[in-house]
């Protein structure tokens, strides 16, 4: 009894940090995100984080993922052509490329080839909204590169993550065909919904627009549960589940305007922000010189590897001030370190300093990066 008024207070505590924090974090002009991981720091010596609130925090998670496969293009990638599309990869290869390279020639585990090369959209549709420059050449680019980036860094956790429980043998081999059933999985999914909604377009065409039983909804909670529970069954990273879930959500509803700002009020109004309080909760830096000089080395690095191949974005017709502050903003996937930083931890291939110094580096390149490339691209404001 004790230990449900206990998490009761907790979840109450939590709630009045989701209703808050943004308001303050606006005034101050730091990321949401950034400023909830704080607040769980700050109050995690008087919470009690029971079944509740870690179910409520992998929700937010789930979502979270949902949402960012939501945001890819795909009527961008076809406007991109075959020429766009390999263009964008080849960049977000050389990420993970000139990653694996620095981690060999500095001496650093090959785990962290995930960490300087990851990407993810988040932050950077936010520094687009805030600049005005969504609807530009560059904001296109940089949303189509982020997406890419975020399935090769997903594909790459997950595969780290079988290589990691064994190795080069038989059996990874084997656990790497049972990762290719999920795509298949998805393509049969992502067939039967186009059949659907070629067949039933009246039906269809009521769901985008809303309606009374929020249908739209349904089907898009039910396809990320349905691929989550797949992931969870064939031993995948359930955030590739969940994205590939919002991925094919975006690619059947390509007029998805009202419905994808449902699922951003469902996920950001409360289960986003209990994920990212939640992380601040379960934090527990282990504060020393060499962290801080660690922290330092990996902010630097993870801004090398995004500024050297983005300025091939000036090939592009983009401007070399344009591709430079690319690097910048593509150096900031907050949500993904995190969930590196899990990773890491819980299949042994990092200890608990370097997760610390893990998380720490997505805050400090959160608030630092996507800040220089709003002072440089401050000028010249495209409405969105």
């Amino acid at each position: 009894m004790y230990m449900a008024e206990l998490e009761a207070t907790s979840l109450l505590i939590i709630s009045g940090g989701a209703f808050l924090i943004p308001l303050i974090a606006g005034r101050i002009g730091i990321p949401v995100a950034v400023a909830e991981i704080i607040f769980g720091l700050l109050i995690s010596r008087w919470i009690k984080v029971g079944e509740l609130i870690e179910f409520l925090s992998i929700l937010g998670f789930a979502l979270l993922m949902f949402i960012a496969g939501m945001e890819i293009d795909f009527k961008r990638v076809e406007e991109e052509g075959k020429e766009g599309l390999l263009f964008s990869t080849l960049i977000c290869s050389m990420f993970f490329i000139l990653s694996y390279v620095l981690c060999r020639y500095l001496f650093l585990d090959v785990f962290y080839t995930l960490v300087l090369g990851a990407t993810s959209t988040g932050m950077v549709i936010a520094a687009l909204r805030e600049t005005g420059k969504t609807r530009t050449e560059l904001g296109q680019t940089l949303i189509l590169m982020s997406s890419i980036g975020e399935i090769m860094t997903l594909v790459l956790m997950t595969a780290f993550s079988i290589y990691e429980k064994t190795s080069l043998s038989v059996e990874f081999f084997v656990e790497i065909g049972t990762l290719s059933v999920i795509f298949v999985v998805a393509y049969l999914v992502l067939f039967l919904l186009k059949s659907a909604v070629w067949w039933y377009p009246k039906q269809f065409s009521k769901i985008i627009a809303g309606d009374p039983s929020e249908v739209g909804v349904r089907i898009g909670l039910a396809l990320m549960f349905a691929f989550i529970a797949i992931s969870v069954k064939l031993k995948v990273e359930m955030i590739l589940g969940a994205f590939i879930a919002g991925a094919i959500f975006s690619f059947v509803f390509r007029e998805k305007g009202p419905l994808e700002e449902k699922f951003s009020s469902i996920g950001y109004g409360f289960f986003i922000p209990v994920f990212f309080i939640n992380v601040g909760i379960s934090f527990e830096p282990v504060f020393s010189v060499e962290l801080l000089k660690f922290l330092s080395k990996l902010l630097v690095l993870v801004l090398l590897v995004k500024l050297i191949p983005s300025l091939l974005l000036s090939s592009k017709g983009i401007t070399i001030r344009e591709s430079f502050s690319s690097g910048f903003i593509l150096s900031a996937p907050l949500t993904l370190l995190i969930a590196i930083a899990s990773l890491g931890t819980e299949i042994g291939a990092i200890t608990q300093e370097e997760s610390s110094a893990i998380v720490l580096l997505a805050m400090a390149s959160g608030l630092l990066y996507p800040t220089v490339f709003k002072l440089l691209e401050s000028g010249e404001n495209v409405t969105a």
